[in-house]
C-alpha cells in the first residue's frame, strides 16, 4: 500500500494506492471523515454494519465519528481519498465538522482539483 498525505486550509486529505486485500483495519476518529474511491473498488465495514462495496460511482461515503470502520481494496491498484476536518468537539466548542465531496468523478476516473478540473 502506498499513501500520499496533504494538508490545505484544515482538511487532510489521504490517497492510497492499495493491492487487493491492502488498506486500514478497524479504527475510529474524534470526528467524521469523507471516503471517496477514485479507481478499483473498496470493502467498507462501519461498527456492525454489513460489509458495503464502494465505486467512484458511489461519491462520497462518510464514515461518522467514534465508529469503528475498515476499508479493503477489493482490486489492485485501487485508489481511494479519504479527507477528513480534523476538529474534534467539545461542550465548550461543539462542532460537527464533515467533508463532503460532492462532484463526481467521470467514468473513466481521475483525480479532482480545488478548482473543479480533473486530472486523469
Amino acid at each position: 500500500m502506498r499513501k500520499i498525505e496533504a494538508t490545505l486550509y484544515g482538511v487532510d486529505a489521504t490517497l492510497y494506492i492499495c493491492n487487493l486485500g491492502e488498506g486500514q483495519t478497524a479504527h475510529q476518529h474524534a470526528y467524521p471523515h469523507g471516503h471517496w474511491v477514485i479507481r478499483g473498488r473498496t470493502v467498507v465495514i462501519i461498527g456492525d454494519q454489513a460489509p458495503r462495496t464502494v465505486t467512484h460511482d458511489d461519491g462520497n461515503i462518510e464514515l461518522p465519528a467514534n465508529i469503528d470502520h475498515s476499508i479493503q481494496a477489493i482490486d489492485d491498484l485501487t485508489c481511494f481519498i479519504n479527507a477528513m476536518v480534523a476538529i474534534v468537539p467539545t461542550a465548550s466548542n461543539p462542532v460537527t465538522a464533515t467533508v463532503s465531496l460532492t462532484q463526481t468523478i467521470p467514468q473513466d476516473g481521475g483525480v479532482l482539483l480545488m478548482d473543479g478540473t480533473v486530472v486523469r
